[in-house]
């Protein structure tokens, strides 16, 4: 008896061809995985590059309001309403604690458009000293500031 093995190259090319497409399908899975990750991590940084550049702008606008109104604690840009950075609503609070020549300032950054209970992305605690003479801001000096990731 005499084997042929004619029908064995179409048999092994198409387990060749097989593996390859399951290879070629995994690694599709994956780059459109990882993709999606990506645009997922990008959003999620852009709030808190947003919440970081919105409590340094409160921080900045706090320390000439104490000057020129004696208020220590404005909420920025007002209790109702956000500032928008990078196209994303953050809405900053504030709360103080005046002392002997300073307040105590802590500014809480969240995403929303306003009056929002959602968990702050940037809280900042910040030291206004004030020069006793003329009520001028003499130094500022951030005490703390701790970023939470935005779950965008």
């Amino acid at each position: 008896m005499h084997r042929d093995d004619r029908g064995a190259t179409l048999v092994l090319a198409m387990i060749f061809l097989l593996v390859g497409s399951l290879l070629v399908l995994a690694l599709t899975n994956l780059t459109g995985a990882s993709v999606l990750n990506s645009n997922n991590t990008r959003a999620q940084h852009n709030v808190e590059y947003a919440a970081e550049g919105a409590v340094d702008a409160a921080i900045q606008a706090t320390r000439y309001k104490i000057f020129s109104t004696g208020t220590s604690c404005p909420d920025f840009p007002s209790p109702t309403s956000a500032m928008q950075v990078n196209g994303v609503d953050i809405n900053v609070n504030c709360t103080d604690t005046a002392g002997t020549g300073q307040y105590t300032v802590t500014f809480t950054g969240r995403p929303c458009a306003s009056l929002c209970t959602s968990a702050p992305v940037v809280t900042a605690t910040v030291v206004y000293a004030l020069d006793m003479t003329n009520g001028e801001v003499q130094y500022t000096s951030v005490q703390s500031w701790v970023v939470n990731t935005a779950n965008s």
